[in-house]
């Protein structure tokens, strides 16, 4: 990004004000914010949408895997819902457990890495339900030709160590007032407790949340290595996906059935 506003900082000095001048000057990556390519929205179900084009950007060290689009991409899904991702989008493949990926390889191995750039900006955007972003996961992986036993092993692996969340709340409409209607009366303030009644105290650092109050977001494993515990359960789950070819909802439950005997949240 320091580079980015350094480029368009020395196009303004060079009197570069046209869009074509100042691109003309820019790293690729910079260059997507510029990006005027529109996605089809004429497609099928169970298509993906324009090209995966990226720019590695701003590498600190060997691990940096940071990724941009330089087009904006998308994929309809079996069920026709559209999964769109603009152009400019950073992605760095950290939904896909780091710590499993010796089992399920890393985000970009496979013909499977389109899938996580997509399911990268969904857990980011945390706009839908979790169960739903993972399952377009599966099903894109899969629509670009990866081996079932493969998208089906990094679909348990996401499942259990992806990220979770709590389910998104539509938005409601911020609507003025009706004209000609009464103004809605003021909400009473209240200057001072009710005497007699206790204080109220604030909750103590590690305590259980009060009933209520929101689920706060969960990552995973995506931020920790796997246990050695955690890597011995997860080449039996492999095996079981190689021998008994599973389908997704049994994947799910023995997932489920995994992570709340390790004591994981749901």
């Amino acid at each position: 990004m320091r580079q980015t506003v350094l480029a368009l900082t020395v196009a303004a000095s060079l009197g570069l004000t046209g869009c074509d001048k100042i691109q003309s000057i820019l790293p690729d990556y910079a260059k997507a914010f510029f990006s005027k390519s529109v996605l089809p929205t004429n497609v099928t179900a169970g298509t993906f949408k324009g090209q995966v084009k990226v720019a590695f950007v701003d590498p600190k060290g060997p691990e940096d895997r940071n990724v941009q689009l330089l087009e904006p991409f998308g994929y309809k899904d079996s069920k026709g819902v559209d999964w769109d991702v603009p152009a400019g989008t950073i992605s760095d493949g950290a939904s896909i457990p780091w710590g499993l990926w010796t089992f399920i390889g890393g985000p970009y191995d496979g013909p499977y890495r389109d899938a996580a750039i997509l399911h990268d900006y969904f857990c980011d955007q945390k706009s839908r339900p979790w169960e739903q972003v993972h399952a377009m996961f599966l099903e894109a992986a899969l629509k670009r030709g990866t081996a079932e036993s493969i998208a089906q092993t990094m679909y348990a692996g996401i499942l259990y160590g992806g990220p979770r969340w709590p389910a998104p709340v539509a938005k409601k409409a911020q609507l003025g007032p009706t004209l000609g209607a009464s103004p809605a009366p003021a909400a009473p303030v209240r200057l001072a407790q009710t005497p007699g009644t206790p204080p109220v105290t604030p909750p103590a650092a590690g305590a259980p949340p009060t009933p209520g109050t929101p689920k706060a977001a969960d990552p995973g494993i995506t931020k920790r290595s796997a246990t050695t515990s955690e890597k011995q359960d997860f080449e039996e789950m492999k095996r079981w996906i190689e021998q008994t070819k599973p389908t997704p909802d049994q994947i799910r439950k023995r997932v489920e059935e995994l992570r709340a005997v390790k004591g994981l949240s749901k």
